[in-house]
């Protein structure tokens, strides 16, 4: 798809990206996502948009890049903007018709469902990571039975006294644990760290 939306800036405003942005009203920073060194998939707004600002172009081939790139087969339109007859054409409930049919296909294609589960998978993996990371508790003890990745003194870069006055001073939140010492979140560790 990235290269068929470069052909059409190509061909529509000459090689002018920014004009092209204008006439599909898509803002320079997504355009040059789609059509630039990362090449993102489109979402269904960005395709709509296009198809809005040149109805002439095929869903079909700018989706799947079958049939011809324009539905009539005309090289008139090859303005870098608009005019009134393509806007009111992009109203037309056959042009919208036939757009919204062709990005409904293009979203249950298996390319689509790939990429897309593909970010849900990395969404879930990173929640999933933070969920974990903020469930890690540390210890402030005066004798310390566990591993030095649960003593905070270690995460803070600080000695264990240090620790044990900043909880005393109200600086970070933890729970008393009587003789035993003091036991903090990773949240509160965090809270502590976005203050400073």
């Amino acid at each position: 798809m990235h290269d068929r939306i470069v052909q059409m800036v190509d061909y529509f405003c000459k090689g002018n990206k920014a004009a092209f942005g204008r006439a599909t009203n898509i803002q320079s920073g997504v355009l040059a996502g789609l059509i630039g060194g990362r090449k993102n998939k489109p979402s269904f707004e960005v395709l709509q948009k296009i198809l809005t600002g040149y109805p002439s172009v095929n869903p079909t081939w700018l989706l799947f890049g079958r049939g011809p790139m324009l539905q009539d087969n005309t090289n008139s339109l090859s303005s870098s903007t608009p005019d009134i007859t393509r806007i009111n054409a992009a109203n037309s409930d056959d042009v919208q018709r036939s757009a919204i049919q062709a990005v409904e296909e293009y979203m249950n294609s298996p390319d689509w469902k790939d990429w897309l589960k593909n970010m849900m998978d990395e969404s879930y993996k990173r929640h999933i990571s933070e969920h974990e990371a903020l469930r890690k508790i540390y210890v402030v003890a005066k004798k310390y039975p566990y591993g030095p990745e649960s003593q905070l003194s270690v995460r803070l870069g600080i000695t264990e006294e240090e620790v044990r006055q900043l909880i005393l001073d109200g600086k970070i939140q933890a729970s008393d644990l009587g003789k035993q010492g003091f036991r903090v979140r990773e949240q509160a560790v965090r809270d502590f760290l976005s203050q400073q």
